[in-house]
């Protein structure tokens, strides 16, 4: 799915040509128009037309990107097969993507504690960033965190706080912490995922094994 943001401040003072034409969300369909010059450097646009399972124009809300792109997936995660499901956001920075994850974070949390709630389920939650090649927890003060992959061949992140959660502020309070790009100015690129673990009990070694049998989890990642 796409997302298109509208012109910023400087791009419409500088009165910059608006490239992207999306069409209505259901058609999947977008143009991008690409500045060009011939030959004869006289100017031209071209058009691309590309094809996704959705698109989303600026008018957009974040409740409407959520109810299409994200909350099936939530229900998913609460269905009676249980599942692992995935949220990430892709682009450039200025894109828009905190702006579009950090409402994420709060339907998804929302979304997952009355369901969890009604099916008598656990939920908890762990935070980390990953800023320049290296991973942080946002839960223990951006504590460093190693990566490391087991003899399953299955990737762990070693260390990492997984807390319970009984309400939405707890969720929207662990992304604070994080570190922000600023936009022309290069910078290491920044990335926040959020887990959230849905389980019908909790001990000690499924909070260090969040894929055993018998866990729900969901990721919303925001970079």
């Amino acid at each position: 799915m796409v997302r298109k943001r509208p012109l910023n401040k400087r791009e419409l003072a500088g009165k910059s040509f608006d490239v992207v034409t999306m069409f209505a969300p259901d058609t999947g369909l977008l143009v991008l128009h690409e500045p060009k010059c011939k030959v004869d450097l006289s100017k031209c646009v071209e058009g691309h037309t590309f094809l996704f399972d959705q698109v989303f124009d600026e008018a957009t809300t974040n409740e409407e990107v959520f109810d299409a792109a994200v909350k099936p997936l939530v229900d998913e995660v609460l269905s009676a097969r249980g599942c692992m499901a995935t949220a990430f956001a892709y682009g450039q920075t200025g894109s828009g993507k905190t702006h579009t994850m950090s409402a994420v974070y709060a339907q998804a949390a929302a979304g997952v504690l009355a369901g969890a709630d009604v099916k008598g389920l656990h939920v908890l939650i762990s935070f980390f960033e990953i800023y320049g090649g290296s991973l942080f927890d946002l839960l223990a003060g951006r504590k460093p965190l190693k990566v490391l992959e087991d003899g399953k061949g299955e990737v762990n992140v070693l260390g990492m706080c997984c807390l319970p959660v009984k309400s939405v502020p707890h969720v929207a309070d662990g992304s604070r912490p994080r570190q922000y790009g600023v936009v022309i100015v290069w910078v290491p690129s920044v990335e926040v995922v959020l887990t959230v673990v849905v389980e019908v009990s909790v001990s000690s070694k499924r909070l260090v094994k969040t894929h055993e049998v018998g866990t729900r989890q969901v990721w919303w990642s925001s970079a």
